[in-house]
């Protein structure tokens, strides 16, 4: 009768065994699944739907593809911005960093011939015509950053080979269509402005001269048009046009695109565009502000601001996506699912080697707990 106590008593313990192991997998599967899940926004507010699956195929069918949503793919959440047919393009939610537009190496009492201490607001570069400085130059002009456009563009270059091109994103990366996409991108023969006025460094770096000479008006023009360099880029207005979250006169009419949560990073972010107003000058280049604000002398409230180009701001960059095959891919995708094994299902392998490796213990357990009290019936006898 003892015995049997005793066999009762282990097995009950074990059971507890168990029923403690399976409450400590229930929070830590818990994590696991909330791993799973996109990212949200700083408030919690917005929560990405995952893109691409583990294979790289869509995970959502064309139908899943509405303007305005929040999806999750290359580590960062991005808003849906524009669905056709064969592409669709993503604004970042959040800015994910900050830097500058641009900025000045040299600087000098006079401009540099070459155009070394001009600031610059071109995004894709910004052409000097000057018939005291650069007549002499071909086609009479002298096309500044020649080495790939503005600092913000460089730096988006870069980011791109990091973010992009991680071996996480392999098998998805391809589906990124680089450059202007017609009907998604202000075209890029509009992608171009003359700048009224030039600035340059004068003495020191941080110096800045504006030229003033009524002559030597609009001698600058900056460029923001799209190449097949740019996988990662910044928006621009008329970008936002297109995408009709801004109208023909900028006014807003989807004011949750333009908007983002986490200001921690930058509550100002670039657009690729220079300054265009009346008095524009090539030290400013246009931002967009988390929140409608009032900026410098204007009297009534904005999302867009100008800002100089030496100063940092928020980088929140676009990409688009080929969506020509997306369809067939989430089938793949479905199919890859429902025929999934037990097996193949990595928490439930974890759970199954838990619940055996417990079952073990258990065993074990009973089996020394019996052996024990043989010996001491035995040591009782023989005293």
């Amino acid at each position: 009768m003892k015995k049997i106590n005793l066999l009762f008593s282990t097995l009950v313990f074990v059971l507890a065994l168990l029923v403690v192991g399976a409450a400590t997998l229930v929070p830590v599967m818990q994590a696991q699944t909330m791993s799973l899940q996109p990212a949200s926004n700083a408030n919690g507010d917005l929560s990405g739907q995952i893109l691409f699956d583990d294979a790289g195929c869509y995970a959502v069918d064309k139908t899943g593809l509405i303007e305005g949503n929040i999806f999750k793919f290359f580590g960062h959440d991005w808003r849906l911005t524009k669905v056709d047919d064969g592409v669709a393009t993503f604004w970042m939610a959040d800015p994910y960093t900050s830097t500058h537009f641009n900025k000045t190496a040299r600087a000098g009492i006079n401009l540099y011939q070459d155009g070394a201490n001009i600031w610059t607001n071109g995004y894709s570069k910004t052409v000097w015509k000057n018939d005291a400085y650069t007549s002499g130059q071909e086609n009479g002009q002298v096309i500044l950053d020649q080495d790939g456009g503005s600092d913000i563009r460089k730096f988006l270059y870069e980011a791109a080979k990091t973010m992009l091109d991680d071996k996480a994103y392999a098998k998805y990366k391809d589906k990124v269509i680089p450059g202007f996409v017609a009907g998604h991108n202000e075209a890029n023969d509009d992608a171009n402005r003359k700048i009224v006025y030039m600035a340059y460094a004068k003495q020191g770096l941080t110096q800045v001269e504006r030229d003033e000479v009524e002559a030597d008006k609009n001698q600058l023009t900056a460029y923001f048009d799209l190449d097949s360099s740019d996988r990662l880029w910044l928006p621009s207005v008329g970008d936002l046009q297109v995408w009709q979250v801004l109208d023909d006169a900028k006014e807003v009419l989807r004011p949750n695109t333009l908007q983002w949560q986490d200001t921690t990073i930058a509550n100002r972010v670039w657009l690729r565009n220079p300054d265009i107003g009346v008095e524009s000058e090539s030290y400013y280049a246009l931002v967009l502000s988390a929140n409608k604000t009032k900026d410098g002398s204007e009297s009534q409230e904005s999302y867009i601001h100008a800002r100089t180009v030496a100063q940092a701001a928020g980088v929140r960059p676009a990409v688009h996506l080929d969506i020509s095959k997306i369809d067939e891919e989430y089938a793949e995708h479905i199919n890859r699912a429902s025929s999934k094994n037990w097996w193949d299902d990595d928490w439930l392998k974890v759970l199954f080697m838990t619940v055996c490796i417990l079952g073990v213990v258990g065993l074990t357990l009973v089996v020394v707990g019996v052996i024990v009290k043989v010996r001491r019936t035995r040591q009782t006898h023989e005293a």
